[in-house]
């Protein structure tokens, strides 16, 4: 027998498929519209409709603007790095031009690249924060994840400028390196280049991880190994040599011998009294028999093995080392997809497999209802022996919520009302902060904070202490072992919840 709702849909479909018949050939004109609606330049076949530099435009528009709506985290950094600047500024304070000073430039100079360098350590993380969302536009064809790369690297330009300006000049400064304005833009030069150099290697490690794990590793044993290697820890002179190929790959090496360079001075001490130039002599490395200062070349050249014809050569490998780990970065982030979670995969022991027809495995157990016997899923629902049937219908009215703000009143729930059938599932819906959280916490009872008023009843009377015992509330967070499954996860809330009088069968 056919029922009256099925005929009166058959009905209009034969209507539609009547009516509509002379425009089958629709789907041929909207493939046709289709590649009129995309960009100059696009290839046919691709899912998206503007270019690849307007993409980067609108993710570049949108990041400024995440920056205008949440720019505490990049003020707190600046000012953080200029409080650093001044504590180890402190210590360094006005240095002395003469030879008793040449170790602790070289210990200042050493921090401050090392500071530099490392401030865009945490690019890591923020890039696996936003990771997921990325490669979900990028399913939905919404941009390529390279357009968000190049826009990410752009939006942080301005904070990267600023932070190195303010922590470089309150440093230099304050511990009086050269003073002069060549050597002051030469430090800040080669400073800046290797913080943008490492913020690339950062991102480049990063974009080729398939998870944060992998990205973290490789990170820790690069990083101890630019320290180690950066030429201060281990001169250049007494690195092994089935070892010295790290110092090669190291750009914070390459700019600590470009501002150890730059550094570099002539400084004289006071005149012997009583003593000819050919009686004295100074006994730092580089001085010469009779003279009165100490030639800062000859010094780095004894000790470090550093030269001048360096200097501009380092900041080109700095710019090459920076192009080639951008240029890994943006390739990576566009074919290398994080690693997706999976369903935990229960494993046993050869031979140690159990029988899948067991009789205490209840989905194994068929119940079957005989075809005489009808049963309506309306009236009434199925209910396995051994649990109590519950009948009861909760109802709620006139369901108000209000909590405190900066000392002011203000209502998240106002006149709200429903109700639930047991047996039934009922789906609460609604846009983003509309208060279904909210709604669902009060009914629960887990509202710790404000006051709460209106009537919520089980069966026309008030709620019980039993109400929350009777109910189960699964919260947003997720708050389950993530090593159990599903029917664990089930069974250990169900048997906190049952008396010890029930047995564990049922």
């Amino acid at each position: 027998m056919i029922s009256e709702d099925r005929s009166s849909l058959v009905q209009e479909i034969t209507n539609y498929e009547r009516e509509f018949h002379a425009e089958a050939e629709r789907p041929q004109r909207f493939r046709g519209f289709r590649p009129a609606e995309k960009a100059k330049g696009l290839r046919p076949g691709s899912p998206y409709t503007i270019s690849l530099p307007e993409q980067i435009k609108l993710c570049v528009n949108r990041g400024f603007q995440r920056l205008r709506g949440n720019f505490v985290p990049p003020l707190s950094g600046i000012i953080g790095n200029v409080v650093m600047a001044v504590i180890i500024g402190s210590i360094f304070y006005n240095l002395e031009e003469s030879t008793g000073s040449f170790y602790k430039r070289s210990v200042l100079i050493f921090f401050a690249i090392l500071l530099n360098a490392f401030m865009s350590a945490f690019e890591v993380l923020t890039m696996w924060a936003q990771r997921p969302i990325v490669e979900k536009h990028n399913r939905y064809a919404f941009y390529h994840p390279i357009a968000e790369a190049s826009a990410s690297m752009i939006c942080d330009m301005p904070n990267k400028l600023l932070t190195s300006v303010f922590f470089n000049l309150t440093l230099y400064f304050i511990s009086n390196l050269r003073r002069t304005p060549g050597a002051f833009f030469t430090f800040y030069l080669f400073s800046f280049t290797c913080l943008v150099t490492m913020s690339m290697f950062f991102r480049m490690v990063g974009s080729l991880s398939r998870t944060l794990a992998q990205s973290m590793a490789p990170v820790a044993v690069f990083l101890l190994n630019y320290v180690i290697y950066t030429g201060f820890v281990i001169p250049t002179r007494s690195m092994h040599p089935w070892l010295r190929w790290i110092s090669y790959i190291d750009p914070v090496s390459y700019a600590y011998e470009s501002l150890m360079i730059n550094e570099t001075f002539v400084p004289a001490g006071p005149a012997y009294a009583n003593a000819g130039a050919d009686e004295t002599v100074c006994a730092t490395v580089g001085a010469g028999p009779g003279a009165a200062f100490v030639d800062g070349g000859s010094y780095l050249n004894l000790n470090y093995e550093y030269y001048y014809s360096h200097l501009w050569r380092n900041l080109g490998v700095l710019f090459v080392m920076m192009v080639l780990f951008c240029g890994i970065h943006l390739l990576a982030t566009e074919h290398i997809l994080a690693q997706r979670s999976k369903g935990e995969v229960l494993l046993f022991r050869r031979g140690q497999v159990p029988n899948a027809s067991s009789k205490n495995d209840e989905e194994a157990i068929s119940h079957a209802v005989p075809v005489t016997q009808s049963r309506s899923t309306e009236d009434t629902a199925y209910i396995p022996t051994g649990i109590q049937k519950h009948t009861a219908i909760f109802h709620w009215d006139g369901v108000n919520y209000d909590i405190m703000i900066k000392g002011k009143p203000k209502r998240l729930l106002d006149e709200a009302d429903g109700w639930v059938k047991p047996g039934t599932l009922t789906a609460l819906m609604g846009a983003t902060g509309s208060g279904k959280t909210t709604l669902l916490d009060v009914l629960a009872s887990r509202a710790s904070v404000g006051v709460v008023a209106g009537q919520m009843l089980v069966n026309g009377h008030p709620r019980d202490s039993g109400f929350q015992r009777k109910t189960g509330y699964v919260q947003q967070q997720d708050l389950h072992l993530p090593t159990t499954t599903v029917r664990e996860a089930l069974s250990f809330s169900a048997l906190l919840r049952q008396p010890n009088t029930t047995p564990k069968e049922e």
